[in-house]
C-alpha cells in the first residue's frame, strides 16, 4: 500500500514540474515577443524620422549648388575679360548698373524683336532677359573708360528662361541693338562659369 502511495506522488510531482516548465517556456516566449516586437518598433520609428530629415538637407543642399550667380562667378567673368581681351588686340571694362541704369524697350531690341531687360543680381527676374554683368570696348579712343561710347563692343551676360545667354551690340545711333553673339569663346565660357564649372579659355 506505501509502495502504491509513494508511486502516485512521485507521478503527481513530476506531472507539476512539467506543467510548471511549459508555462515557465511559454512566459519566456512571450516576454521575447514583445521585446522583439519594442525593438522592431523603435527601430522602424527611427528609420522613418531619419528618411524624412534627409530631403530637408537634400534640399538645401541642391539651393546652394544651383545658385545662379554669385560673386565668384562673377569674379571667374571678370577673370576671363582680362584673358580674352587681349587675343582680341581690345581692352574691356565692366559697366555697372550706375553707368547704365536702365534697360529701356524703345531703345533695347534683341535679334531685332522688342523684349524686356533688367539688371539682376543672381540672374532671376520678371523680365526675358535677366542682366547680372556687362563690358563694354570703346573704339577708336586712347583711353578706355567705363561708359558705352558712340562707336562700342558692348557684351551683356544675362540669363534667358534661366539659360545663361551672351549678348552684343555694336549699334552707333543712340540705341542698344541686342544681338545673341557668334563668338564662341564668349559663350562657351560665360555657360561655363554659369554653371559653376569655372573659366575655360586658356
Amino acid at each position: 500500500m506505501r509502495k502504491i502511495f509513494l508511486t502516485s506522488l512521485i507521478m503527481t510531482s513530476a506531472v507539476t514540474l512539467a506543467a510548471c516548465g511549459k508555462e515557465h517556456y511559454r512566459a519566456e516566449q512571450s516576454s521575447s515577443s514583445t521585446s522583439s516586437a519594442v525593438t522592431s518598433a523603435a527601430t522602424n520609428h527611427s528609420t522613418q524620422a531619419a528618411s524624412s530629415s534627409a530631403p530637408a538637407q537634400s534640399t538645401t543642399s541642391s539651393k546652394v549648388a544651383t545658385s545662379a550667380w554669385n560673386d565668384q562667378k562673377a569674379a571667374q567673368l571678370r577673370t576671363f575679360m582680362d584673358r580674352w581681351a587681349p587675343t582680341m588686340h581690345q581692352a574691356y571694362l565692366p559697366i555697372s548698373r550706375t553707368t547704365f541704369p536702365e534697360f529701356l524697350p524703345e531703345n533695347n531690341t534683341v535679334n531685332g524683336a522688342t523684349t524686356t531687360m533688367q539688371w539682376s543680381a543672381d540672374g532671376t527676374g520678371a523680365s526675358s532677359y535677366n542682366v547680372v554683368a556687362m563690358y563694354n570696348y570703346n573704339k577708336r579712343v586712347d583711353t578706355q573708360v567705363a561708359q558705352i561710347g558712340e562707336f562700342h563692343i558692348t557684351y551683356a551676360f544675362a540669363y534667358h528662361q534661366g539659360e545663361p545667354v551672351v549678348l552684343v551690340s555694336q549699334a552707333t545711333n543712340g540705341g542698344m541693338f541686342w544681338q545673341t553673339t557668334q563668338n564662341q569663346d564668349v559663350s562657351r565660357n560665360f555657360a561655363s562659369i554659369a554653371r559653376g564649372q569655372g573659366v575655360i579659355f586658356k
